[in-house]
């Protein structure tokens, strides 16, 4: 019966909030704790002693946790032997040791979150150190579950990542070839656009990819050189079939321009997605493409204006935010997110 109660005691203490205990800064024995901590490391009320009668200790606390080596349990006890009033707290994330829990039937690993908290003890005045101890068992559980399934969504999007840039290498090849085969032809001019939105497309594939398997937290940025003349030209020639008859689209950056430092993939795709807003909005008179160079600021300058409708003063600046839109008959009418 008695086991049987014990049993219950620890179940009950798997749901237990937090675990509180005081420590003395100089001898490391427990001065008080609450109920809960008593309860999980088998003390007596009686002046915090342990079942054997032996004065509970900071080490107990540490024997209860699983190390990977006595450097680091050696590591743990140093930083936390070693705080001061002045100190902020330790914290660390530590697996209890299955014969610690007591939990019959428990096959389930748990976890621990100790911050240790420098203190002063309000019955003494003496440094002391209060140690909260929190259940996270179901928190790594759900970690551990993340992590499972982005491995395999890693996988499935390695097999994906084949399947998309073998005819995409193959279309750019294409290009390749048949622009060395008509040489100085004018079509070679549009196999020169098709090789490049080949490569960039490539390029936007692997980001898709790397964020979407969780590799990284956001689009890397890569410095280099971009020549904006260069690249405004082949957005253009990109979009131009999709102009409205009678409206004209004009590359007016100067091809003197001095280089600008930047991502040249990440500035052709702003400017593919701005023109081609602009195409969207325009049904007649111009769309143009302008930059310059700000010595002031020590940075370009990129412009692209239209003679299309336009946004209205009071929508200027939610159209900016995510999934924005003018109004709702904007995506009627025209499309897009």
């Amino acid at each position: 019966k008695a086991g049987r109660q014990e049993n219950a005691l620890q179940e009950l203490l798997r749901y237990t909030t937090v675990l509180q205990l005081m420590i003395d800064c100089k001898s490391f024995e427990v001065i008080t704790g609450n109920p809960p901590a008593l309860i999980r490391y088998k003390c007596t009320f009686d002046f915090m002693r342990h079942a054997d009668k032996r004065r509970l200790h900071m080490k107990d606390i540490f024997a209860s946790c699983s190390w990977t080596s006595e450097q680091e349990m050696q590591g743990a006890w140093d930083r936390v032997a070693n705080l001061t009033l002045q100190s902020d707290p330790v914290e660390m994330e530590v697996l209890k040791l299955p014969s610690e829990e007591g939990v019959a039937g428990s096959d389930k690993p748990v976890w621990h979150k100790i911050v240790w908290a420098p203190a002063v003890n309000p019955a003494t005045g003496l440094d002391s150190l209060m140690v909260s101890e929190y259940d996270i068992s179901e928190l790594k559980m759900v970690q551990a579950d993340l992590l499972a399934a982005n491995e395999t969504q890693g996988l499935a999007f390695a097999s994906i990542s084949h399947e998309l840039r073998t005819p995409l290498n193959g279309i750019i090849g294409l290009a390749e070839a048949l622009q060395m085969r008509w040489g100085s032809d004018p079509s070679a001019q549009l196999l020169d656009v098709i090789r490049c939105q080949g490569l960039r497309l490539n390029g936007l594939v692997d980001d898709i990819l790397d964020m979407a398997a969780g590799k990284r937290g956001k689009l890397v940025v890569r410095r280099g050189e971009c020549d904006l003349h260069k690249t405004a030209d082949q957005v253009c020639d990109l979009l131009r079939p999709m102009l409205q008859p009678g409206v004209e689209l004009a590359n007016l950056i100067d091809p003197e321009l001095p280089m600008m430092e930047g991502d040249p993939n990440r500035i052709a795709q702003i400017l593919t997605n701005l023109v081609g807003n602009s195409i969207k909005f325009t049904s007649s008179g111009f769309i143009s493409v302008k930059a310059r160079k700000d010595c002031h600021r020590s940075m370009h300058v990129i412009e692209v204006a239209d003679s299309g409708k336009g946004i209205s003063s009071d929508r200027i600046m939610g159209i900016w935010g995510a999934f924005e839109q003018e109004s709702e008959l904007t995506g009627r009418l025209h499309g897009g997110t």
